[in-house]
């Protein structure tokens, strides 16, 4: 899954809550138009989630078996979390074992070479940007009066959960009045650690649409990582979501192809 978050304003690199829970909001509306646009999540009864299990570590998990909320199996991996007057619906989780990728292009009103030699604070601002992007951990981190809608969708449940990062850094030639004015574009790639019931539909949909000619690729990936519980109704839900994608021959020929793959592969 694949999509693009923009952020443009102001960002200083020694900003507080207040300044997060603004970047946040303005994250907030782009999260969730990727729900609503979403065939399974936008029927995620959001809800019905259940809270997560916080440890002493502040790990945030769902006890086992992990449940469905309706009858879409990727809720089973969603949870809803309270805290400071908000409910925070997290779009990647621990559960999910995921990868996620962000890729920040980061427009700022420098000099030449000044990008690293210049101003010390773009650390600062990388790392507010991320604790932006998850869901507050402690009180201390939501404004006391915040306002505003009450459901929050933010795209991390923690900021362990993204497993690669590349920053480009690029002048910003107009459109500025201060330092503190950037122009931020966030590309986020999610995808699979394990495959799972209930993710496959949210991790591979982008990729099976763009490259058809990849599906045998794609049965590959998601079967050789799945547990052998879940081969035969990965098998099934893979089928069903692709069924939807498209019905032309070669669409079909090459579904036969991939499915006799792991037939003999995997002696479903």
């Amino acid at each position: 899954m694949e999509f693009t978050l923009r952020y443009q304003g102001r960002l200083y690199g020694d900003g507080g809550a207040e300044q997060k829970h603004r970047l946040r909001k303005g994250f907030h509306e782009q999260v969730k138009l990727v729900w609503l646009a979403h065939n399974t999540l936008q029927k995620i009864p959001r809800d019905q989630l259940p809270p997560p299990q916080q440890s002493a570590n502040d790990a945030f998990d769902l006890p086992r078996p992990l449940a469905a909320v309706g009858e879409h199996s990727l809720s089973s991996f969603m949870f809803r979390y309270s805290i400071g007057g908000f409910d925070f619906v997290p779009l990647i989780t621990f559960p999910m074992e995921a990868h996620c990728y962000l890729n920040i292009r980061m427009g700022r009103p420098t000099r030449p070479g000044s990008i690293l030699f210049g101003r010390r604070d773009i650390d600062n601002r990388v790392k507010i940007l991320v604790d932006a992007l998850r869901m507050p951990h402690h009180d201390n981190e939501v404004p006391k009066d915040p306002g505003g809608n009450k459901e929050m969708f933010c795209l991390l449940a923690d900021d362990n959960l993204v497993t690669r990062l590349s920053i480009t850094s690029y002048r910003l030639l107009s459109g500025y009045t201060c330092d503190a004015d950037i122009d931020i574009d966030i590309d986020v790639t999610i995808r699979p650690i394990t495959a799972m019931i209930g993710t496959s539909d949210l991790l591979f949909r982008r990729f099976l649409r763009q490259r058809p000619a990849a599906f045998p690729v794609a049965y590959h990936v998601l079967f050789c990582s799945a547990r052998p519980a879940d081969v035969g109704p990965l098998r099934r839900a893979l089928l069903k979501t692709l069924s939807r994608i498209s019905h032309s021959s070669h669409f079909e020929n090459t579904q036969q192809a991939a499915l006799d793959l792991f037939v003999v592969q995997r002696g479903v």
